[in-house]
């Protein structure tokens, strides 16, 4: 089977980990089928030029800048990424005759890939993460082009059970959507030992560590993260007790701003964007991942944290709770409180949870069960489509 992968959420040499979950799967699904990558960069820099990482050059992605207006453009951007898209789809299949079209992120992405896969009568499915579902399905704009444009789709994955709930209530089908849990690269995100991951990174040994992942956005609420760790500090008068950061984005000069005006700021590291590699030797040196979002599809981090042994101190939004199943993989706040937040810390770092707990739990997120789980849905997929002709 051909299969031909299309999202802007895809990597490349400059952002590394830019949809580095989509990338893991299109790495994985290699093993089952031929695959190839077109990936669209929204934005006016068409003169720019793109270069695939090592490990995705199987998959010959192909980097197509393609116009996109923000905020008003809700209209017509998914019609500019189908036009532009055009060209580089026909190329693609006059040499690569796919037989379906996988795509990720519903808008502008899917719907673009939708009007393309039905004028050149290809099967498409279309997957959903978590914001695109969270946020667009509520701009009543942006909502009618989703339904419009994925009706005809021949199915929609979604990460979680969460999101499939909110796209059969904006009007999807139910025999439609299929949830597919995305996996662990337990080979990278593996336990170790907290004492040389320290010394590694040139952390202290004794001060009790607080992680972040991710992406410095207003949805990852990262700004009660600061507060809750300011209580965490000021209540409980730990020994020198650390928040790391990592990642980047636009809120970086506010949360700065926000551990200054706090009196934190020695106390908060902004370590940056992270390979995986180091990703999980922050995740072996701390005591607990804290994820404070507003709302979440499946957070990878959170599985990630899982599998090294890190218990996760969260949220209880989006998919969250189909992931964080019992009290003995950390700890859920259903109210958006520094105080309780703060107080959930501090019971994870005083009385940890069993490491072999979470790592066995982690193990049923399995990237190779994931690729199977969508090779049967596409062949599926295809074969149904080729039956109706």
């Amino acid at each position: 089977m051909n299969v031909l992968y299309i999202s802007n959420l895809f990597p490349d040499r400059t952002e590394f980990n830019r949809g580095l979950f989509n990338a893991r799967l299109v790495r994985h699904l290699v093993q089952y089928c031929n695959i190839k990558v077109l990936s669209p960069r929204p934005g006016f820099l068409f003169w720019k030029t793109f270069t695939p990482c090592n490990e995705d050059i199987p998959a010959k992605p192909v980097y197509q800048v393609v116009p996109y207006v923000p905020i008003c453009g809700s209209r017509w951007n998914h019609i500019l990424m189908a036009i532009a898209l055009k060209r580089a789809f026909k190329n693609i299949y006059s040499e690569f005759k796919f037989d379906i079209v996988l795509g990720s992120w519903i808008f502008p992405d899917c719907c673009a890939v939708a009007r393309l896969s039905r004028e050149f009568n290809i099967p498409f499915i279309s997957t959903a993460l978590g914001t695109d579902v969270h946020q667009y399905i509520k701009n009543p704009t942006r909502r009618s082009i989703i339904i419009k444009e994925l009706t005809h789709c021949s199915a929609i994955i979604t990460v979680s059970n969460s999101l499939a709930r909110i796209l059969q209530t904006a009007g999807f089908p139910e025999n439609k959507i299929h949830t597919i849990y995305y996996g662990v690269e337990q080979n990278i995100f593996k336990p170790g030992d907290k004492s040389d991951a320290r010394k590694k990174l040139n952390l202290p040994q004794t001060a009790p560590i607080i992680l972040f992942v991710g992406n410095f956005l207003p949805i990852k609420g990262l700004l009660l993260t600061i507060e809750s760790f300011n209580t965490l500090v000021k209540k409980y008068r730990l020994n020198n007790p650390l928040l790391i950061l990592i990642g980047s984005g636009p809120l970086y000069k506010k949360l700065k701003q926000k551990a200054l005006s706090l009196g934190i700021a020695n106390n908060i590291i902004f370590a940056g964007t992270k390979t995986p590699q180091d990703i999980a030797t922050y995740m072996q040196s701390a005591d607990a991942l804290c994820l404070t979002s507003i709302n979440e599809g499946v957070p990878n981090v959170v599985l990630e944290a899982l599998s090294t042994g890190l218990p996760v101190v969260t949220t209880r939004v989006g998919g969250i709770p189909e992931i964080i199943t019992d009290d003995n993989l950390g700890k859920m706040i259903t109210e958006r409180s520094p105080e309780l937040i703060a107080d959930s810390i501090y019971q994870v770092i005083n009385n940890p949870p069993d490491k072999n707990h979470l790592i066995n739990h982690s193990r049923r997120y399995d990237w190779n069960k994931t690729a199977q789980e969508y090779i049967n849905l596409l062949g599926k997929s295809v074969a149904d489509f080729r039956s109706a002709k």
